[in-house]
């Protein structure tokens, strides 16, 4: 009697291991959605607090506040110091308890002299101070000639072919990703190619993944020690799985 009916008890199986995986794929989907949703407020939000301080002269620092506030309209005070308070929230992630970053409290609106205080002890805290600070001004160098050596017109080429093999190899490269968030660990003691992109010009700098320099609950923010070839005696710290996402990074011999 009993194995008259397998054949329907295991058809039974089937088509609920079938629904099992639907619903799982179904719910991956979701949270995708989900993710790429938060990611994209995320992304609105850093843009809205950008443009929130370009107005007030860019990002403060902890010797200028006080002139900074004075060179504004009384009206314009209150925006400015809550502007400065919401990029250092939502784009620099500032360190500080988050009443520090409140523009009110049980409805009512903090007063100028409690932001500029609460202001400043956040630039005290962080460091955002003119010693910390450097200020660099952008130089624009025109060519002194065109090139015209066929050598350097290959060298280009080669160049341009490598940048873009590098790409493709990256971006098939972010199938490791669950992997590596699933054992952070185990992109220490790999070689890396790691991309720069600056003035236009893309370069993929070898270096080595040292060590975990801080984990965090979010595995792609978790920043990992970084040596360059070039740098060899200075140690970077970078969110090496962000990038891996991004295709801005190759990991040399780790198996997919």
């Amino acid at each position: 009697m009993a194995r008259h009916r397998y054949p329907n008890i295991q058809a039974q199986y089937e088509s609920r291991k079938d629904t099992l995986k639907r619903q799982h794929i179904a719910a991956l989907r979701e949270k995708q959605a989900k993710q790429e949703k938060k990611d994209e407020r995320n992304r609105i939000n850093k843009v809205t607090a950008t443009d929130g301080i370009v107005q007030y002269g860019g990002v403060w620092l902890l010797e200028s506040l006080e002139d900074r506030l004075q060179e504004l309209a009384p009206n314009k005070r209150k925006p400015a110091l809550i502007a400065q308070l919401q990029y250092h929230k939502k784009v620099l992630n500032s360190k500080g308890s988050p009443q520090l970053f409140y523009k009110s409290s049980n409805g009512v609106q903090f007063s100028e002299e409690t932001l500029q205080s609460n202001l400043a002890k956040v630039l005290e805290l962080n460091k955002i101070t003119t010693n910390n600070v450097q200020c660099t001004t952008l130089q624009y160098n025109a060519p002194d000639k065109i090139m015209n050596n066929v050598q350097a017109s290959k060298a280009t080429m080669k160049k341009k072919i490598n940048t873009q093999r590098n790409q493709i190899i990256a971006k098939q490269q972010t199938k490791l990703l669950p992997k590596l968030i699933e054992e952070p660990n185990s992109l220490v003691g790999q070689r890396i190619k790691h991309k720069c992109k600056e003035d236009g010009v893309t370069e993929w700098f070898g270096a080595d993944v040292t060590g975990i320099y801080r984990e965090k609950r979010e595995p792609l923010q978790t920043e990992y020690e970084v040596v360059y070839d070039d740098y060899s005696e200075d140690v970077w710290h970078f969110p090496l799985l962000s990038d891996l996402k991004n295709g801005d990074l190759i990991v040399m011999e780790m198996e997919m």
